[in-house]
C-alpha cells in the first residue's frame, strides 16, 4: 500500500512540475491565460499547503538533504511558485497534457530507478 502511495506522490510531483514548465513557457511566449490573476494570492496559499503535504510524503526520496522545518519551508515556497505558474498553463492547451504526462512519467521513473535504491553506507 505504501508503494502505491509513494508512486502516486511521485507522479503528482512530476505532473505539477510539467504543468509549471508549461505555465512558464506560456508566460515567456505571451500566451498566458490571465483570467486567474485576481485569485493568484489564494492560489499561492493552496500551492504552499500542497507543498507541505508533498514534503511530508516525499521526505525520504525527494531532496533528502533538506531536513526539518527548513524542508517544509522549501517545499511550501516551491509549491506556491509551481501552482501559481500552473494557472497560466491553459494558454498553451495543446502542450499542457503531454507536459503533465511526461512530467509524471519522468518522476515515477526517477523514483523507481534512483530514489528506491538503498544508500551506500561507508
Amino acid at each position: 500500500m505504501t508503494q502505491i502511495l509513494r508512486l502516486s506522490v511521485a507522479a503528482t510531483v512530476g505532473a505539477f512540475g510539467g504543468a509549471a514548465v508549461t505555465g512558464l513557457l506560456a508566460l515567456a511566449t505571451g500566451h498566458a491565460d490571465t483570467t486567474a490573476l485576481k485569485g493568484l494570492p489564494f492560489i499561492a496559499l493552496i500551492g504552499a499547503a500542497l507543498g507541505c503535504i508533498a514534503a511530508f510524503f516525499a521526505r525520504r526520496w525527494l531532496l533528502p538533504a533538506v531536513t526539518g522545518r527548513r524542508r517544509y519551508a522549501v517545499f511550501a515556497a516551491l509549491g506556491a511558485v509551481v501552482v501559481s505558474l500552473m494557472t497560466f498553463a491553459p494558454g498553451l492547451g495543446g502542450v499542457l497534457a503531454p507536459a503533465i504526462l511526461l512530467g509524471g512519467a519522468a518522476a515515477v521513473v526517477y523514483y523507481v530507478t534512483v530514489a528506491r535504491r538503498p544508500a551506500v553506507r561507508r
